[in-house]
C-alpha cells in the first residue's frame, strides 16, 4: 500500500508524488515515538465510544433567543443570546462576539469568541471502506494550524449554493479529495428521535456541526476525470488501511479530532455489520 501525494496546481500537468510505505510513515519522526510495550497496546481491539446527540433549535422566536437542550429525560438549563456581532472576517472564517445570559453559572452574561465558517455552518465527513478487503480510505492533508501533515477522513463544508443536501456534498467531496465515486452510504449519527439524521458539533466555540458517512465499496475514479480540488488542497490518499492500522493512528496523534471521531464511529458501525474483519 502506497501514499501518493498530488499538488492541486499541477495535477492538470506533470503531478509530482512520493510513494512511501505506510509500514516506513508510522516509524517516521514526525509519529509519536512508543515503547514496544506501546506498540502491542496500540495493536489491541478498542471498544468505540458511545455518542450523545442534543437536539438543538437554530431559529430564533425572537431578538432574545431561548434555547432548552434536551438529551433523553434530562434539561439543560435554559439560556439566551443578548447580542452577536461580526468581531473579524477573513477569506474562509470568521469571529463572532456572542453574548449569552446564563442563569446557572457564576457570571450572569458572558461573552465568547466564536468560529464561523465561510461556507455556512454545516460540513461532512466521509470513511471509506471496502468490503472484499476489509480496508479504509483515509486522506492525508497539510493542516495550515498546527503546521504539519496530518491523516484524516474525507472533509468539507456543505456549500447551498453547490450543494442540495449533506448528502450530495459527501459524494462531491469523496470524489475531489479521495477520487472515489459511488458505494453505499451509511450516516454515523441518528438523531435521538430516530427521525432522521443529526450532526456533531465540532467544537465548544465553534459553529460548526458536522454529518459523518460511511460509504461501502465506492469505485477509484481516474485523476484525469475526477472533481478538481481546491487550489490550496495539498492531499494524499491512503487506502488499504486495516482495522489495526485505523486504531493505531487514532492512538498515534496524527489524527485531527473531528476525523478520529469519524473512524470511531465507522469502526463501531462495521463491527456492528459485521463487515470488520474476513470471515
Amino acid at each position: 500500500m502506497m501514499m501518493k501525494l498530488t499538488s492541486r496546481k499541477t495535477a492538470l500537468r506533470k503531478p509530482w508524488t512520493i510513494a512511501v510505505p505506510f509500514s516506513i510513515l508510522l516509524l517516521n519522526a514526525s509519529f509519536a515515538s512508543c515503547s514496544r510495550e506501546h506498540l502491542l497496546i496500540m495493536l489491541g481491539v478498542a471498544d468505540a465510544p458511545s455518542s450523545r446527540t442534543i437536539s438543538r433549535c437554530d431559529r430564533p422566536a425572537s431578538n432574545t433567543r431561548e434555547f432548552a437542550a434536551r438529551s433523553g429525560d434530562d434539561a439543560d438549563p435554559s439560556f439566551a443570546v443578548v447580542r452577536e456581532a461580526l468581531a473579524w472576517r477573513g477569506p474562509h472564517r470568521s469571529i463572532l462576539s456572542r453574548t449569552v445570559e446564563l442563569p446557572g453559572a457564576r457570571s450572569q452574561e458572558a461573552t465568547f469568541d466564536v468560529l464561523e465558517c465561510g461556507h455556512g455552518r454545516e460540513s461532512v465527513l466521509v470513511v471509506a471502506w471496502d468490503t472484499k478487503s476489509r480496508t479504509a480510505t483515509l486522506i492525508r492533508e497539510f493542516h495550515p494550524g498546527p503546521l504539519e501533515f496530518q491523516y484524516g477522513a474525507v472533509a468539507g463544508g456543505v456549500e447551498p449554493t453547490k450543494h442540495k443536501s449533506p448528502l450530495e456534498a459527501a459524494q462531491f467531496e469523496l470524489e475531489e479529495e479521495a477520487r472515489l465515486v459511488g458505494g453505499t452510504w451509511v450516516p454515523l449519527l441518528e438523531s435521538p428521535q430516530g427521525t432522521g439524521l443529526a450532526s456533531l458539533g465540532h467544537d465548544k466555540y465553534s459553529t460548526e456541526r458536522f454529518f459523518p458517512w460511511l460509504v461501502l465499496d465506492a469505485q477509484r475514479v481516474e485523476e484525469e476525470s475526477a472533481r478538481p480540488r481546491d487550489d490550496e488542497e495539498c492531499i494524499g490518499v491512503v487506502d488499504g488501511l486495516t482495522a489495526i492500522e485505523l486504531r493505531r493512528l487514532l492512538r498515534s496523534g496524527t489524527m485531527n479530532c473531528p476525523s478520529s471521531t469519524a473512524v470511531f464511529l465507522a469502526l463501531d458501525r462495521l463491527d456492528e455489520m459485521g463487515l470488520l474483519t474476513r470471515p
